[in-house]
């Protein structure tokens, strides 16, 4: 049983949130399609390091500060590819892992870009095989980025004016100047 192998399949659904409550009185949250998305295999700089007495969030925690540091030439991509509709639900990119049920795996989900006006996602370390409260094996594992939305910026268009400028004094005198001169 511990050399069993586990298949899951890890769902990302990339999501913003609205000011707005649906019906239950939950903010309403939309899935953003076209979102890029980056899957690494970090299990090796986990290997490597004393785990000994970490819970999960602490190891997760600090694995993320470790991989932050490195390039993505300097990881193992397994998956990449972009945000979209599966099964009426928006914003999903999906990618499969196989482990072993006794071996901790490690990915780093990163959010390379996104649509205009929505911010990528903060990235996310994912610890497999996931398992629910119960230490049964999940099937499907979902993960909920979530990202800004803001408002398009408007084009400011500067009036430039070429030649010398005048305050409103200088241009009186011109003027008063003008009037008495005998030209």
């Amino acid at each position: 049983e511990d050399d069993q192998i586990v298949k899951q399949t890890i769902h990302v659904q990339k999501i913003i949130s609205s000011e707005q409550l649906d019906n239950q009185g939950h903010e309403k949250q939309e899935g953003v399609n076209g979102a890029k998305f980056s899957v690494y295999d970090v299990s090796d700089i986990l290997q490597k390091m004393d785990v000994k007495d970490l819970t999960t969030d602490q190891i997760e925690s600090q694995l993320k500060d470790r991989v932050k540091k490195l390039s993505s030439d300097q990881l193992k991509l397994v998956s990449n590819g972009e945000t979209k509709t599966i099964d009426q639900q928006t914003g999903v990119f999906e990618f499969s892992v196989e482990v072993q049920a006794n071996q901790k795996q490690a990915y780093y989900i990163v959010n390379e870009s996104s649509p205009e006006n929505i911010s990528n996602s903060e990235d996310i370390l994912l610890l497999t095989p996931v398992s629910d409260k119960n230490g049964e094996f999940l099937k499907d594992v979902w993960i909920y980025p979530k990202s800004e939305a803001s408002q398009p910026k408007e084009e400011v268009k500067k009036i430039v004016s070429t030649g010398v400028k005048k305050n409103f004094f200088e241009n009186c005198w011109d003027f008063v100047t003008h009037l008495f001169s005998r030209d």
